[in-house]
């Protein structure tokens, strides 16, 4: 029997459809008015924010030397982040000597534990959202936010999501929630080495280690209390699995296939989807979905809840199959039968994920 639990997912499926130019193409958005001049922009834009309550002065203050149009920072890496395979991605990222260094770290840092327990998160998830998103804190996050996403949302202006990032940004400056020097962020405007979205911080951001003030930029514990927060916050339960890689036969019905299509463990068991030592699924009372990212013939992967959870942080397919397989290789032995991905001796690399 089909679940019910789809409608939950649909504004995630929709919301994927409508960026990749699934439902229209991008060249269709593009026949629109054109561009308003910068000053113009900015001033429709501070008559916005003082709308919402955002002092005029403030915003003469924020943007007093942005006499035209700040451009939108240069990507760290030649790669276009979204034109890998999976299978690529997960081996250039999760390699056999991070994997190692990140068990270290997992075996080693106390106080991401006693965050992660608190919180009712599993350590390891936090501390694979956090090589993947920043490599520990060594690739910094050094853009001014207000500036970045002023670029992003002057030339995206079809992307209404920089646009309601930049006046969540500038409501945390006129709260004096934040200084205008702290807030720095990746080149998509997410904020510090969690990279959560301004209009998550008042969420999320607390002052987990009790030294007076709220610090997701250097102070770890607020690092991982934040994040644990946010997966939670976007429904993360740590009673549940993410899912898992199975086999699908090759003559299955591939039109049930995708992450819209959510099928009780039984559903999947009579079309003869196992595990990957070719045992029958284990059942449970979880709704899931058969999503393949490369294909039919690629990699195949039973989805349940706790991934669409990481699905809504990022809307990215690799980022949040990296993070879990990451996450489950913390604490269980290196198998390459596990997963159908291979690993190599290179060093990680870092990748920056859309703001989508």
């Amino acid at each position: 029997m089909k679940s019910t639990q789809l409608f939950r997912h649909l504004p995630i499926c929709l919301s994927l459809l409508v960026f990749t130019g699934s439902i229209l193409p991008l060249s269709t958005w593009a026949k629109t008015a054109p561009r308003l001049e910068f000053p113009t922009w900015l001033n429709n834009l501070k008559r916005d924010a003082v709308a919402e309550n955002i002092s005029a002065a403030l915003l003469d203050k924020v943007f007093a030397d942005l006499q035209r149009a700040p451009k939108i920072p240069a990507s760290n890496s030649n790669r276009r982040v979204g034109k890998e395979n999976l299978s690529d991605y997960i081996n250039r990222i999760l390699t056999l000597d991070r994997i190692n260094d990140i068990r270290q770290e997992y075996d080693q840092n106390q106080a991401l534990k006693n965050t992660a327990i608190a919180f009712g998160v599993a350590p390891r998830l936090l501390l694979a959202m956090s090589a993947i998103n920043s490599d520990f804190g060594k690739n910094k996050t050094n853009y001014p936010v207000i500036t970045t996403l002023t670029a992003w949302a002057y030339f995206k202006p079809k992307s209404p999501q920089h646009r309601r990032e930049l006046l969540a940004a500038l409501q945390l400056l006129n709260s004096k929630q934040v200084t205008l020097e702290q807030l720095l962020g990746n080149r998509q405007g997410q904020l510090g080495n969690t990279l959560i979205l301004p209009s998550q911080y008042a969420q999320v951001a607390i002052d987990q280690n009790g030294n007076g003030k709220i610090d997701i930029w250097n102070e770890a514990e607020d690092q991982w209390a934040a994040m644990a927060k946010l997966v939670i916050l976007n429904g993360w339960n740590e009673s549940q699995i993410w899912g898992r890689a199975v086999i699908v036969p090759k003559d299955a019905d591939k039109t049930q296939f995708g992450i819209n299509q959510l099928w009780d463990i039984g559903h999947w068991q009579e079309l003869g989807v196992v595990m990957l030592d070719g045992s029958e699924l284990i059942y449970s009372d979880y709704f899931g979905a058969i999503f393949t990212p490369e294909g039919s013939d690629g990699p195949a992967f039973l989805i349940y809840d706790n991934y669409y959870s990481l699905l809504r942080i990022r809307r990215s397919h690799s980022y949040s199959l990296a993070t879990v397989i990451l996450s489950d290789l913390i604490v269980t032995p290196i198998i390459e039968e596990a997963y159908p991905i291979s690993f190599t001796e290179k060093s990680i690399e870092f990748t920056e994920q859309p703001i989508q």
